[in-house]
Protein backbone atom coordinates (compact mmCIF):
# COMPACT_ATOMS: atom_id res chain seq x y z
CA UNK A 1 0.00 0.00 0.00
CA UNK A 2 1.12 3.24 -1.06
CA UNK A 3 2.62 5.78 1.87
CA UNK A 4 -0.68 8.67 0.40
CA UNK A 5 -3.02 6.01 0.58
CA UNK A 6 -1.98 4.62 4.44
CA UNK A 7 -1.80 8.34 5.21
CA UNK A 8 -4.93 9.17 3.75
CA UNK A 9 -6.85 5.89 5.82
CA UNK A 10 -5.40 7.06 9.37
CA UNK A 11 -6.02 10.74 8.67
CA UNK A 12 -9.63 9.79 7.71
CA UNK A 13 -9.85 7.03 10.51
CA UNK A 14 -8.92 9.57 13.04
CA UNK A 15 -11.35 11.66 12.13
CA UNK A 16 -14.38 9.89 12.08
CA UNK A 17 -13.36 8.64 15.53
CA UNK A 18 -12.34 12.33 17.03
CA UNK A 19 -16.03 13.28 15.12
CA UNK A 20 -17.68 10.17 16.79
CA UNK A 21 -16.28 11.50 20.37
CA UNK A 22 -18.02 14.58 19.98
CA UNK A 23 -21.60 13.79 21.71
CA UNK A 24 -22.96 16.86 20.57
CA UNK A 25 -22.39 16.04 16.64
CA UNK A 26 -23.98 12.49 17.37
CA UNK A 27 -27.15 13.85 19.58
CA UNK A 28 -27.84 16.06 16.44
CA UNK A 29 -27.68 13.23 13.53
CA UNK A 30 -29.42 10.92 15.79
CA UNK A 31 -32.24 13.39 16.23
CA UNK A 32 -32.40 14.65 12.27
CA UNK A 33 -32.62 10.87 12.24
CA UNK A 34 -35.33 10.51 14.12
CA UNK A 35 -36.86 13.79 12.95
CA UNK A 36 -36.78 12.55 9.12
CA UNK A 37 -38.61 9.41 10.16
CA UNK A 38 -41.22 10.87 11.65
CA UNK A 39 -41.64 13.76 8.76
CA UNK A 40 -41.57 10.37 6.13
CA UNK A 41 -43.96 8.79 7.92
CA UNK A 42 -46.85 11.51 8.49
CA UNK A 43 -46.57 12.20 5.06
CA UNK A 44 -47.03 8.51 4.29
CA UNK A 45 -50.00 8.46 6.31
CA UNK A 46 -51.61 12.20 5.14
CA UNK A 47 -53.69 13.12 2.58
CA UNK A 48 -51.13 13.90 0.41
CA UNK A 49 -49.77 11.06 0.05
CA UNK A 50 -52.55 9.94 -2.85
CA UNK A 51 -51.88 13.10 -5.08
CA UNK A 52 -48.47 11.44 -5.95
CA UNK A 53 -47.39 8.66 -8.41
CA UNK A 54 -44.50 6.52 -7.28
CA UNK A 55 -42.40 8.58 -9.53
CA UNK A 56 -43.14 11.91 -8.68
CA UNK A 57 -42.46 10.90 -4.74
CA UNK A 58 -39.25 9.40 -5.86
CA UNK A 59 -38.17 12.53 -7.66
CA UNK A 60 -38.77 14.50 -4.60
CA UNK A 61 -37.04 12.01 -2.01
CA UNK A 62 -33.88 11.74 -4.40
CA UNK A 63 -33.91 15.77 -4.40
CA UNK A 64 -34.32 15.93 -0.48
CA UNK A 65 -31.62 13.28 -0.60
CA UNK A 66 -29.51 15.42 -2.41
CA UNK A 67 -30.38 18.48 -0.56
CA UNK A 68 -29.69 16.57 2.56
CA UNK A 69 -26.41 15.17 1.51
CA UNK A 70 -24.69 18.74 0.42
CA UNK A 71 -25.94 19.53 4.27
CA UNK A 72 -24.36 16.66 5.82
CA UNK A 73 -20.84 17.19 3.84
CA UNK A 74 -21.13 21.05 4.86
CA UNK A 75 -21.62 20.03 8.40
CA UNK A 76 -18.63 16.93 8.20
CA UNK A 77 -16.33 19.89 6.35
CA UNK A 78 -17.13 22.32 9.62
CA UNK A 79 -16.23 19.20 11.88
CA UNK A 80 -13.12 18.62 10.09
CA UNK A 81 -11.94 22.23 9.93
CA UNK A 82 -12.77 22.33 14.15
CA UNK A 83 -10.70 19.06 14.61
CA UNK A 84 -7.49 20.41 12.36
CA UNK A 85 -8.01 23.64 14.50
CA UNK A 86 -7.73 21.20 17.88
CA UNK A 87 -4.74 19.42 16.27
CA UNK A 88 -3.29 22.54 14.90
CA UNK A 89 -3.28 24.57 18.33
CA UNK A 90 -1.56 20.87 19.69
CA UNK A 91 1.29 20.93 17.44
CA UNK A 92 2.28 25.13 17.42
CA UNK A 93 2.38 24.11 21.89
CA UNK A 94 4.54 21.13 20.57
CA UNK A 95 6.92 22.88 18.62
CA UNK A 96 6.88 26.20 21.07
CA UNK A 97 8.13 23.42 23.63
CA UNK A 98 10.95 22.00 21.42
CA UNK A 99 12.17 25.41 20.60
CA UNK A 100 12.69 26.67 24.55
CA UNK A 101 14.09 22.78 24.85
CA UNK A 102 16.84 23.89 21.72
CA UNK A 103 17.57 27.46 23.46
CA UNK A 104 18.51 25.39 26.49
CA UNK A 105 20.84 22.77 24.47
CA UNK A 106 22.39 25.65 22.97
CA UNK A 107 23.10 27.59 26.19
CA UNK A 108 24.35 24.00 27.60
CA UNK A 109 26.54 24.15 25.01
CA UNK A 110 28.00 27.40 24.67
CA UNK A 111 28.76 26.89 28.51
CA UNK A 112 30.54 23.99 27.96
CA UNK A 113 32.58 25.35 25.24
CA UNK A 114 33.13 28.09 27.30
CA UNK A 115 33.17 26.99 31.05
CA UNK A 116 34.74 30.31 32.63
CA UNK A 117 32.88 32.71 30.74
CA UNK A 118 36.65 33.43 28.50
Amino acid sequence: MKTRTLLELLTLGSNLYLMSQDKELMEKLANMVKEGKQKLDDFMHSENADEYDETTLLQKLAEKAKDVEQQFEKRLEDAAIKIYQKLHIAHVNDIEALQKDIATLREELAQLKNPQGK
